[in-house]
């Protein structure tokens, strides 16, 4: 299935994406089920999360017993993060060789986290902001694994029997206010700006919507493919990662229901084409800069494509 969260005349529902419609699945679940009220975690998607399989069965019934008046059309709806609350997003850096080569980073031995918070998450076809303070705005698009239950110690085979589905991810990054002055020929002893490299307003586009796993037998061989307006500038698949430093290494790490993009393959704009970022002085970025994003597999056939237009 393909579940996403949408907000239409001012309230926020969970929707089934099929055959090109949403089903808004409130709406759907009153008449499937001759019922007065709907339950809570049809509203939200972390609720739906924590329910577990009783969710995923209603949701599996809805889709084939919706009413045709439940069937909205994706321009008449608002796309929201999929998960709008998550409790966490933990991003990993530098998990692909690749990009660790571009960059001139060696690969951590072990999976080094960064955080994101709730407030740069931003839905299909919205906005992402070009602050005005910001001069290099960066890309990067990444597998995001939605967790769905909590565990500690889970052994690496264990590891997918606690992802919920996957979903496409933008990581934004603002490079002036990420790297300390001089870095990384000249050492900060406290690191990185994460926070206000990663996680200013809009720096997190996800969606449109989670494939649940049941429809991706093996994320590995998922594509991940990045376009700058018409033109390719990334492209991986997600199993090009160094050994330990991802994927169930990575998610063995993970004790509650979390967002987690899993590091780009290569090319982003600071290491391949660091001009592109650099346009202080405009209040919209140059037309060729608009990227989308899409994944390829996650079953059922397509991908997904999210356009973020920067702007102030």
């Amino acid at each position: 299935m393909r579940l996403l969260t949408f907000t239409k005349n001012g309230v926020r529902k969970l929707g089934l994406f099929k055959n090109d419609a949403v089903i808004d699945l409130p709406k759907a679940y009153l008449t499937a089920y001759d019922a007065t009220e709907v339950p809570e975690f049809l509203y939200d998607m972390r609720k739906f999360i924590s329910v577990g399989n009783l969710a995923l069965d209603v949701a599996k019934y809805l889709e084939k017993h919706a009413a045709g008046d439940a069937y909205l059309k994706p321009a008449e709806i608002r796309w929201e993060p999929p998960v709008p609350n998550p409790e966490k997003i933990f991003a990993v850096a530098v998990n692909y060789r690749a990009h660790g080569q571009e960059a001139g980073v060696r690969p951590p031995e072990k999976p080094y986290f960064f955080p994101k918070f709730p407030n740069a998450l931003v839905g299909h076809e919205g906005y992402v902001v070009k602050h005005r303070v910001a001069q290099k705005v960066d890309w990067e698009v990444e597998l995001v694994v939605v967790m769905g239950r909590p565990g500690k110690y889970i052994p690496p085979e264990k590891a997918l029997d606690y992802v919920f589905g996957y979903a496409v991810g933008n990581d934004i990054s603002i490079r002036d206010w990420q790297f300390p002055p001089g870095w990384p020929q000249q050492l900060n002893p406290y690191g990185q700006n994460w926070i206000w490299g990663k996680s200013m307003d809009t720096a997190a586009p996800v969606g449109p919507f989670i494939v649940t796993k049941d429809e991706v037998p093996d994320p590995n061989k998922l594509g991940l493919r990045l376009w700058v307006n018409g033109q390719l500038e990334q492209e991986g698949t997600v199993g090009k990662r160094p050994a330990g430093t991802g994927g169930q290494h990575l998610r063995a790490h993970l004790q509650r229901p979390t967002v987690n993009p899993l590091g780009l393959p290569r090319h982003n704009a600071e290491a391949r084409r660091p001009h592109i970022h650099r346009h202080p002085a405009r209040r919209r970025l140059p037309k060729r800069q608009i990227p989308k994003r899409r994944r390829r597999g996650g079953g059922g056939g397509g991908g997904h494509r999210q356009i973020e237009k920067l702007r102030n």
